[in-house]
């Protein structure tokens, strides 16, 4: 489960990767984009109490993109195969070591960029809102480049069993690809 809220979490952030936090003098970003908004989705729903093997899902868009030839984009998410299960209590309480997956932005000049081992980390456990994403590029457009995001969800039922939710772009960070 605790894998599974980093998913959704990365999930919320990959899709529309909203970046973590600003970025080193040093280090110049390729894009830059100022707002992600996307769904997610558990498979099965995570019960409130027992246990499944869930996968996280996630789709959204980027837009107010600058640099790298691409204004918006479309991103997707899938988690990595559960090893362990979850719940709505372990959502709480993620593991440090995040949750790992696939994402995929599909850019508006028809360009992709994929991320084979993206990596999301739950910066705010207590309230449940916060994730940070980052991973390389590794196929497509861009390839080798850092992107990084951060994201705050919202589930769509206060209380569980539930089965995913929304979230938008962190509020004061961008996303970035550099």
């Amino acid at each position: 489960m605790r894998k599974t809220f980093g998913l959704l979490c990365a999930a919320a952030l990959l899709l529309p990767i909203g970046v973590i936090t600003a970025q080193p003098a040093a280090a110049v970003s390729v894009i830059t984009c100022t707002k992600a908004a996307g769904t997610f989705k558990f498979t099965p729903p995570l019960p409130a109490s027992g246990g499944v093997k869930s996968t996280l899902s996630s789709v959204g868009t980027v837009s107010g993109c600058t640099g790298g030839g691409g204004a918006s984009g479309k991103t997707s998410f899938k988690s990595n195969p559960p090893t362990t299960t979850s719940n709505c209590a372990t959502l709480a309480k993620p593991t440090k070591t995040g949750t790992k997956g696939t994402f995929i932005v599909h850019w508006a000049n028809g360009k992709t960029s994929t991320v084979s081992k993206i990596f999301t980390i739950i910066q705010n456990p207590q309230t449940l809102v916060d994730a940070t994403t980052t991973g390389k590029i590794t196929s497509g457009a861009f390839v080798g480049k850092l992107i990084k995001g951060a994201v705050t969800f919202k589930l769509t039922a206060p209380a569980c069993p539930t089965k995913g939710g929304t979230y938008t772009q962190k509020k004061g960070v961008k996303f970035t690809v550099g």
